[in-house]
């Protein structure tokens, strides 16, 4: 009972502090942009980096959406390429190449994401309990993949791997209850543990021959696997609980045929049930519906078609045989191609008429061919582009530009007869491919072409830019290119629509200056250059930064200028005498160096005499050390308050640090101190009191009639009286006090 009652405890306690660390939540992300969350991860350069897409808070609980209420996203979430944000007066341009650790975890109001072709990394746990998601494409650019990162996402059915991964890791698919297919690429290395655990529909799974490394019970409780294919001529070892949690014995393995044998000994594959093939008499079915495309010169052909597939065999396997003759021959030439070449150049003779087809056949002998081609090669070369094909660039501006080029020759095409094909596209690729949708012009006989209309879009025109090129093509349909160019646009022009100038008015000694600023309008203006001028230089000059000079006595107007639209702005500019130099302090004499008071001064006139006598500023600022014992006004009057000692000093303003002083020593004030708190004493025209306790007071003429009896409560009394002496009975003490 004790020890349950530890555990209890235990639990609670464990609880606590996940509850106390869920709350500890800080940002981690760099910006927010159209709902999702970034952080920047690599600067390409000033204006351009590499972005993850991040949840909006850190939190240590795994399973609940990291962002705060109202911000979880939900719907279709569709990740950008890149995009553009403006940072003051420039345009910064973010591409996003990770999914971070945790970035949409718990949000399961998500129904689909659209994952770009720039992105290299899913982070772990990146789309965990995404309930909503149906099914998930992830591009050939993504290289890995975290673990756990698209478990319990119960409403995918589909999953396709792209041959960029070498690793499935941990955990990626666990708990995907209706995931009923699955798609590995023959670039898979290793499945780790528990990949496909709780995977209730999974009905069959094709593990690749790449495959090297099966982890533990990685397909748990897939109660609705049938079929399991393999391709390992030779059994793969896995571990003893590879398949733990599936009745082999009700599941089909199909291997290699022939070794149907080697797996009936394997460990772990013997629990398979494993049969012999029947006979595989279905051919294999040609790409794209068996067409093939080719490209003719006036020496060579080159055919090219798209992948065959098979029911049985792999696609690795299948045989391609390209047949070609000229179509005056009966005799066809072949020659074997590689299955992951698909296209095959050939030599021919110019102007003569051949037949060209592909066969493909899979490991049973079975085959089909592609549909057959024939056509006539080129009577002559194609035309040789001037200048080595190089192509100018010139007039770049924010929406186009305009590319020259030197003419081309050609062996029978008289040179006017040329026909130039001018090609534009937004960069995508390292080495560009042109499309006929990417055809901007078709010229005859000319240099020449300005493009228009550019610029916008996810690519960033100024840095991604543009591919442009030009073909040239002969009267007998000969072609060849010119060396592509990559264009960066021009920025978005701005115009100026005014410009201030700050102060409006300035008033400068001769010899003097000041600075005058600018401002242009709006704030994003692409060119912001201004002038200055003055219109009487020899009252006072400026600069080319706006620094004014004062000449001479006068007055000058100082304009400013913008160089993109001529708007102008002044100000008023008044030049005077310069002022004598300032005279500095250098001595201070008081009348008095110190004064002992014995009950004979309540004020003290100090006078101070300031040297010399030309200073410029004579100003003194007075300070009492102990103002409880002397007080000083600005006028060096000094007014006794009681016993003690304080230093009065009259320092200058001039900054020069001149100053004197004079020792106030109080024996005794006008009004006696008396013992044990309690003071009487006249100041200002009053009689003041400090009661340490209640007291009744009798205020007495110096006739000794009495003037007033009060009942006073403990503290600072004032109590304004007729000039004259008094005598002040509080209790039993008695002092006479003299009022002015």
């Amino acid at each position: 009972m004790t020890r349950i009652k530890q555990i209890s405890i235990w639990l609670i306690a464990l609880m606590g502090l996940m509850i106390a660390t869920s709350a500890v939540q800080a940002e981690d992300y760099d910006f927010k942009h159209n709902g999702l969350y970034y952080k920047k991860t690599k600067k390409i350069n000033d204006v351009t980096y590499e972005v993850k897409v991040m949840s909006e808070l850190s939190t240590s609980i795994n399973y609940s959406p990291r962002y705060s209420p109202g911000n979880i996203p939900t719907g279709n979430i569709t990740i950008p390429i890149s995009f553009t944000r403006t940072m003051g007066v420039s345009t910064h341009t973010y591409i996003v190449t990770e999914i971070g650790d945790y970035a949409f975890t718990g949000c399961d109001g998500i129904t689909s994401v659209s994952i770009p072709g720039n992105v290299t990394t899913i982070g772990e746990w990146a789309f965990y309990k995404c309930k909503g998601i149906t099914s998930v494409t992830i591009p050939n650019s993504v290289t890995a993949i975290g673990e756990v990162a698209f478990a319990y996402c119960k409403g995918i059915t589909s999953v396709s791997i792209p041959s960029s991964i070498t690793t499935i890791e941990q955990r990626t698919f666990e708990g995907c209850s209706a995931l009923k297919s699955i798609t590995l690429p023959n670039s898979i290395q290793e499945i780790g543990n528990e990949v496909f655990y709780c995977c209730y529909d999974l009905s069959e799974i094709d593990i690749p021959s790449s495959v090297t490394t099966i982890g533990k019970k990685i397909l748990w409780e897939c109660i609705s696997l049938k079929t399991v294919t393999v391709h390992w001529d030779t059994p793969l070892a896995v571990p003893d609980n590879a398949f733990d949690g599936i009745n082999t014995a009700n599941v089909t393995l199909k291997v290699p045929a022939g070794k149907e044998d080697a797996y009936r000994a394997a460990a772990v594959w013997k629990d398979f049930k494993i049969t012999d093939p029947a006979p595989d008499v279905t051919p294999p079915v040609p790409g794209d519906g068996g067409k093939l495309s080719v490209y003719i010169t006036h020496k060579e052909f080159d055919p090219t078609w798209k992948a065959a597939t098979d029911n049985v065999t792999p696609k690795e396997k299948l045989e391609y045989t390209l047949f070609w003759k000229k179509t005056s021959e009966g005799v066809w030439n072949q020659r074997n191609v590689a299955w992951n070449s698909v296209f095959h150049t050939v030599e021919a003779d110019a102007n003569t008429e051949y037949e060209v087809y592909v066969r493909v056949k899979d490991e049973a002998g079975n085959y089909a061919d592609y549909n057959k081609e024939t056509f006539k090669t080129l009577s002559s070369p194609p035309p040789v582009p001037g200048n080595g094909g190089k192509l100018t660039v010139t007039d770049v501006t924010s929406s186009g530009f305009t590319v020259s080029w030197e003419k081309a020759t050609d062996v029978e095409t008289p040179q006017k007869n040329l026909i130039y094909k001018v090609y534009c596209k937004k960069r995508k690729l390292l080495v560009p491919q042109f499309m006929s949708a990417d055809l901007k012009a078709t010229l005859t006989d000319k240099a020449s072409y300005t493009i228009t209309g550019l610029g916008g879009g996810f690519i960033s025109p100024t840095n991604d830019g543009y591919d442009v090129n030009v073909e040239v093509e002969d009267e007998d349909g000969s072609s060849t290119w010119y060396k592509s160019e990559n264009v960066k646009l021009a920025p978005a022009t701005v115009a100026v629509t005014g410009v201030t100038v700050a102060p409006a008015t300035l008033t400068l000694e001769v010899g003097q200056t000041g600075a005058l600023t600018a401002t242009v309008a709006p704030a994003t203006a692409t060119n912001k250059a201004v002038t200055w001028t003055s219109n009487a230089p020899a009252i006072a000059t400026v600069d080319a930064s706006g620094t004014v000079k004062g000449i001479a006595t006068g007055t000058a107007t100082i304009t400013v200028k913008t160089a993109d639209g001529g708007k102008t702005a002044t100000c008023a500019v008044t030049v005077k005498e310069a002022a004598a130099p300032a005279v500095k302090v250098t001595g201070i004499t008081l009348n008095y160096s110190s004064i002992t008071v014995n009950g004979d001064l309540e004020r003290v006139q100090l006078i101070a005499t300031v040297a010399p006598a030309t200073a410029t500023d004579q100003s003194l600022t007075w300070t009492s050390s102990d103002a409880s014992v002397a007080s000083v006004d600005g006028a060096g009057l000094v007014t006794i308050r009681k016993k003690g000692k304080a230093t009065v000093t009259a320092k200058a303003n001039d900054g020069s640090g001149v100053s004197a002083s004079c020792l106030f020593d109080v024996i005794r004030t006008v009004a006696n101190e008396t013992i044990d708190g309690l003071r009487i004493y006249a100041a200002d025209g009053a009689l003041r009191l400090a009661l340490p306790a209640p007291e009744t007071v009798h205020i007495y003429n110096v006739e000794g009639s009495l003037v007033r009896t009060l009942v006073l409560p403990a503290g600072d009394h004032v109590l304004p009286l007729p000039s004259g002496v008094y005598v002040v009975r509080v209790g039993e003490r008695v002092a006479k006090v003299m009022v002015k």
